[in-house]
């Protein structure tokens, strides 16, 4: 299927690329390279994806060891003072401390970790699908350019046809053989056609900024289409379910949305078992000198190994309310999924019906213009 929507993309482009061409026209295909340096959505969805995809990493951290090491240097003053005695010393003292911590019962982190992987999973598929939406944001751009071109030059023909029949109308007036009414009907038409050609091409203006603004190219132009290289092809075999479930399967938005859910899942899960002991090993080394005014030139060398039991009794309420919390989250997510697919559903349903519906449009046109140059001639 992949390889069929190549194929088409491809067509397209050579479409494209070899209609008659104003000034300073890009192929779709270029426009396409220029859009993946400069196109502001697509540069922010990128970073804001590669983001995502980090929070395996960093979840993955709270079950890992930690080490950490302090150093610590003063000038200390002491003034010892009693009835008969009065004394000041002044003495450096230090102290350094190498400490490792590794987690050996903590299931909130375990469950983050979890998480954390989902969260990376729906990332790869936001970078998915930013490069999907890029493609289809810039054919549209560009194509809607093509149209307004067209749509500019159908204006422009009309008012030439339009001036060519006032200038008749008016002959033939002067002649006497037409009418006053003639004269105006055919001026109101020229007029009308004007107010269109205006609106037509400060359409194709903004157009034209949208895909300069896309591609960041100021002096950026589209292809003219050839409508007479374009052929309507059928949609394939399948059905209308047929199409529905693909989409469903392979849509992006919708499998990101059942990653939201596993997300909130484990999210419940870390909120019910934050009320659960935690243990960690525990080994540090710690070496002092000079760190009481007892005995001001002593030094000491700790060393310590062993477990950190921590047990939480009372936060206030705030387990609970967070369990509450994180469950009313994953009913909203699930609910998410759900309207997703079904929006999914209507979309596949009303593009499938565009396009045989466009397609017997087209067709019908067609025709109409057959019909039409029949009943010019």
């Amino acid at each position: 299927m992949f390889k069929h929507r190549n194929r088409q993309a491809l067509a397209l482009a050579f479409l494209l690329s070899t209609s008659s061409a104003s000034a300073e026209p890009l192929d779709i295909l270029s426009s396409y390279k220029l859009a993946l340096e400069n196109d502001s959505d697509y540069q922010a969805g990128k970073a804001g994806a590669e983001a995502q995809q980090k929070a395996e990493v960093l979840n993955r951290s709270q079950l890992l060891p930690s080490v950490s090491a302090s150093l610590a240097y003063f000038d200390n003053s002491l003034r010892t003072s009693t009835d008969t005695l009065s004394r000041s010393d002044k003495y450096p003292s230090s102290s350094s401390n190498l400490s490792l911590r590794q987690p050996l019962f903590r299931l909130p982190s375990y469950y983050g970790f979890l998480q954390g992987r989902a969260e990376r999973r729906s990332g790869e598929l936001l970078e998915r699908k930013v490069d999907q939406d890029l493609v289809v944001r810039l054919a549209s751009i560009y194509l809607n350019v093509t149209n307004a071109k067209l749509t500019v030059n159908a204006i422009e023909q009309q008012l030439q046809a339009a001036q060519g029949q006032n200038a008749a109308a008016r002959a033939s007036m002067l002649a006497g053989q037409g009418t006053r009414v003639e004269v105006d009907e055919t001026k109101a038409r020229m007029d009308l056609l004007q107010v269109q050609l205006v609106e037509a091409s400060e359409a194709l203006s903004q157009a034209r900024q949208r895909l300069s603004d896309m591609t960041g190219d100021q002096e950026i132009d589209a292809f003219t289409l050839d409508p007479a290289k374009i052929s309507l092809g059928p949609l394939g075999a399948w059905t209308l379910t047929e199409w529905v479930e693909v989409a469903q399967d392979a849509n992006f938005d919708l499998r990101r949305a059942a990653e939201a859910v596993k997300i909130a899942e484990r999210e419940v899960d870390k909120a019910w078992s934050s009320r659960l002991p935690t243990a960690d090993l525990v080994a540090q080394r710690s070496v002092s000198s000079s760190d009481n005014i007892v005995n001001p030139g002593a030094r000491y060398e700790n060393k310590q190994i062993g477990v950190v039991i921590s047990v939480p009794l009372y936060q206030g309420g705030y387990a609970g309310a967070k369990y509450k919390q994180t469950s009313a989250e994953l009913r909203r997510a699930r609910a998410q999924y759900d309207a997703t697919k079904k929006q999914i559903a209507l979309a596949v349903r009303a593009s499938f019906s565009g396009v045989v519906d466009g397609a017997e449009k087209v067709r019908a046109l067609e025709q109409a213009e057959q019909s039409a140059a029949q009943v010019l001639k």
